[in-house]
């Protein structure tokens, strides 16, 4: 999704079956992750978007074709990332997103698209353009 453009808002429900909506997160930056099992890049931007999530930035990862809930908590736990996770087994959701390049990291506030990013992110660089962001919204 393009800058500025609307985030779909729809009930989604995590690989622990907690569900919720994009909509009740509003107010803070909500970090979208994009990624995919199978993705070498993922391997390296997971962690920061888990310190991310640990540190109390919102995160909604989306696991890409990366099979069963129970293969996604199994390689969740592999790696120690916690952040709150949703199977996107068929791909559907990514492609209303138009995510094309995992990993895809989308910052979504108050149901506006505010910034994208893929390939490479580090924590910092995640952090600073947060804090960026929130100084433009002044």
């Amino acid at each position: 999704k393009q800058e500025g453009a609307t985030a779909p808002d729809f009930t989604l429900r995590d690989i622990n079956g907690q569900s919720f909506t994009l909509s009740s997160l509003r107010g803070k930056y909500v970090i979208l992750d994009f990624w995919g099992s199978w993705c070498g890049i993922c391997r390296h931007t997971s962690p920061a978007v888990d310190k991310l999530a640990r540190n109390g930035v919102p995160v909604v990862g989306v696991a890409l074709q990366s099979g069963s809930d129970e293969e996604v908590r199994g390689y969740l736990k592999t790696h120690g990332w916690q952040f709150d996770t949703v199977n996107d087994a068929s791909g559907g959701w990514a492609q209303q997103w138009q995510v094309q390049v995992t990993p895809t990291i989308v910052l979504v506030k108050n149901g506006r698209v505010r910034h994208s990013t893929t390939g490479l992110a580090s924590y910092w660089g995640l952090r600073a353009r947060i804090a960026l962001l929130d100084a433009l919204d002044g």
